[in-house]
């Protein structure tokens, strides 16, 4: 298991101005917006077990209109920004990671201290940019997904690609570079993103401890 909450609360909604448009910032900057707001950005991880409970609810009206803003938050697509990077050159998934982690587009602000820091490696040896049934074909990828999104069972995610109309895809990179984990639908498929700049730029959603 990789972090486990007795309880959590989920944002029904991605952060939005007073205006009720979309606030986009880098993932560094979306961890730091969200402890300094009470909450937490969630890590890949979290977001698939998420994703996956409120899949299994889908006949709850609440739960599907939350599902569905991984398909489209209200800008055709659903990125949301995810509290995990990969480094390819060490071949390390990194959840929940510090400052040191960011290379480029970080900070000094001491982000995730109180977070289940998880560091794991991977052999990314056959690793392409496919379909996300293509990859659960190939052990070391299955294991680098089941790690990345910390499902018993990421073909569940295949699944709910089927249920968005959009097939699963996952993104590798080619670079020795640290890069950014994104998830959700573009207009053509449903993705798991492990190669995107540091800077890039989209929509989150925080969530936050149930009090004891």
């Amino acid at each position: 298991m990789l972090e486990h909450h007795p309880e959590l609360r989920v944002r029904k909604n991605i952060f939005r101005d007073q205006n009720n448009a979309q606030v986009n910032h880098t993932p560094y900057d979306w961890i730091v917006h969200c402890e300094q707001n009470g909450l937490f950005l969630p890590s890949y991880a979290l977001t698939c077990n998420i994703v996956a409970a409120l899949y299994r609810n889908r006949n709850n009206p609440d739960a599907n209109a939350l599902l569905q803003q991984y398909k489209n938050h209200g800008t055709g697509y659903g990125w949301h920004a995810q509290n995990t990077v990969i480094d390819w050159g060490t071949g390390h998934i990194i959840h929940y990671p510090y400052d040191a982690h960011f290379p480029s587009s970080g900070g000094t602000s001491r982000i995730n201290q109180s977070q289940p820091h998880k560091r794991i490696a991977f052999d990314k040896t056959g690793f392409a940019s496919i379909t996300l049934e293509n990859a659960l074909q190939r052990p070391n990828f299955k294991n680098y997904i089941r790690n990345l999104t910390g499902l018993a069972n990421p073909a569940d995610l295949v699944e709910i690609g089927n249920y968005f109309g959009k097939p699963a895809m996952v993104w590798v990179s080619s670079s020795n570079d640290t890069r950014a984990a994104w998830f959700g639908c573009n207009s053509y498929n449903f993705n798991l993103n492990t190669d995107l700049n540091l800077n890039s730029y989209d929509a989150a959603r925080g969530v936050r401890r149930s009090a004891p």
